[in-house]
């Protein structure tokens, strides 16, 4: 017990010792408004790392005032107390900066002396893509600004932009290596994504106050703004989709029999050019057919049609488990014994739709070992988790939508919904099945007072914790002025 004691002493006095003694920080980009440090990249850099520099000087300014140079390597000033050296360099290879064996989108951060190393892997690619997996000296960038200068990305856009005013930017010693937590992280952007890709505007979007210069503005600013958020990994995240939309039209005159049966007796649908008919996924023709059409290389898509509804024949039913006798109120949807919950519903088909995809990864796998199979969206019939025991293992891929029920749709919703969503994600985790998270809440347009941040919050940490390999949301409508207090916490 004294030692303890004496350890305790002596380790405080030194510390108020070295806390009285003049120092210096390490590392010095900008001191009592004067520069002392210059961005230095390599005599032939990527556009990654030349716009991560081109980022990072942009911010110093706008919190301090002073721009900093940014210059190759080859002429990288010995002069100045720090030199910043972004992206894979010559000295940052000497001091042992090794980012070849980095993982996708992870970067180092370090110090050595007064100088400081941000260095990710390296390749060619645009710096906004979320697609480019060579993203780790931009997000190392990001990083720093975040922490060492306060700087906040709120919306869109410079005036969306927060840095901080401070006259010195200096830490001491740093040493990190992160990657993102999660494989791949996104946001669909609705309408601006055609004009982001080259599109024109659309007529709608004009009406809402968009001059093809303004969708093209806002459409950049919301690549700069999600990508400093690291959204990105979309190059690995498995394609989803509904894959049987139009069949009707293309094979419904052919093969009626491949498309759900009707309560009428009838297969399909009155609309020879209706989209979203149904399948008979027990149809094992059907089965084959999907097979065949398929390059034996690329993911399987088995995404369902975009509506609720499946067929009612007597080999789908055999594969469906028991229905709950007292469903929960809020999920009477999808169980409902009301005509019009039958009509729209007519019960839950997860473990129909499980045995499908396990069954097709299977046929799958005699033309390729390795197939994955992509379910793609789990809602609608196949919200609630299987009921009979199945195991569908880590080559089929799917994506949780809490899209059912109204009070299943959208934040806030009562907390006995809350839990029971989360039962159904672990039921579904139980088959073994890759999840992904892809919710349509931010579709509801709410504002205050309805405040839903703690349970869309929760939920994603509790999807985090339970497997989650990415989120993917729909949408982000971009209502910043009426929502911004609540796409900032998700988008950030």
């Amino acid at each position: 017990m004294h030692q303890r004691i004496q350890a305790t002493f002596v380790a405080t006095a030194i510390t108020l010792l070295l806390l009285a003694l003049p120092c210096a920080a390490q590392i010095s980009l900008v001191q009592d408004g004067e520069a002392r440090a210059a961005i230095v990249i390599a005599n032939t850099p990527t556009d990654t790392a030349r716009y991560a520099a081109e980022e990072l000087a942009q911010h110093v300014e706008r919190a301090t005032g002073i721009a900093l140079e940014i210059v190759a390597e080859s002429e990288a000033p010995l002069e100045l107390h720090t030199r910043v050296y972004i992206g894979d360099t010559e000295t940052g290879q000497r001091n042992g900066i090794d980012t070849v064996r980095l993982p996708r989108e992870a970067y180092i951060m370090r110090s050595v002396g007064n100088d400081l190393f941000i260095a990710g892997r390296e390749g060619n690619g645009d710096p906004l893509s979320e697609s480019n997996p060579n993203a780790g000296t931009l997000f190392g960038v990001y990083e720093f600004l975040e922490h060492f200068l306060g700087v906040r990305w709120l919306w869109p856009g410079e005036l969306g932009t927060y840095a901080p005013k401070t006259d010195t930017v200096e830490l001491w010693a740093v040493n990190d290596m992160r990657a993102p937590a999660l494989a791949f992280r996104g946001l669909y952007l609705s309408r601006i994504q055609s004009v982001i890709n080259g599109g024109t505007i659309s007529q709608e979007d004009a009406r809402l106050g968009f001059s093809p210069e303004g969708a093209a503005a806002y459409g950049k600013a919301l690549k700069i703004l999600l990508r400093r958020h690291r959204m990105g990994g979309v190059d690995i995240k498995p394609p989803s989709g509904h894959l049987f939309y139009g069949w009707w039209k293309r094979y419904g005159k052919e093969h009626p029999e491949w498309f759900a049966l009707r309560k009428d007796g009838t297969r399909g649908h009155p609309d020879p050019n209706y989209n979203n008919t149904p399948m008979c996924v027990s149809n094992e023709a059907l089965q084959d057919f999907v097979i065949a059409q398929w390059d034996g290389e690329s993911v399987l898509l088995l995404g369902p049609v975009d509506r609720p509804g499946r067929c009612i024949c007597d080999n789908c039913r055999a594969w469906d488990g028991p229905q709950p006798e007292n469903p929960p109120w809020f999920a009477t949807y999808v169980y409902g014994a009301d005509p019009r919950s039958q009509e729209l519903f007519g019960g839950a088909t997860s473990d129909r739709y499980a045995r499908f995809w396990k069954v097709m990864r299977e046929k799958a796998a005699k033309r390729n070992p390795h197939a994955i199979v992509s379910a793609s969206f789990i809602y609608e019939n196949e919200l609630p988790a299987p009921v009979l025991k199945i195991n569908l293992g880590k080559n089929i891929y799917g994506e949780f939508v809490q899209w059912q029920d109204p009070h299943l749709r959208y934040f806030p919703m009562p907390d006995e919904a809350v839990e029971w969503l989360k039962a159904q994600w672990l039921g579904w985790r139980k088959t073994g099945i890759r999840l992904g998270y892809r919710p349509n809440y931010l579709h509801d347009g709410y504002v205050m007072p309805h405040f839903e941040t703690k349970q869309e919050g929760g939920f994603f940490k509790f999807a985090y914790e339970h497997g989650m390999e990415g989120a993917r949301f729909d949408s982000l409508t971009g209502q910043w002025a009426a929502q911004g207090p609540r796409l900032y916490p998700l988008v950030a």
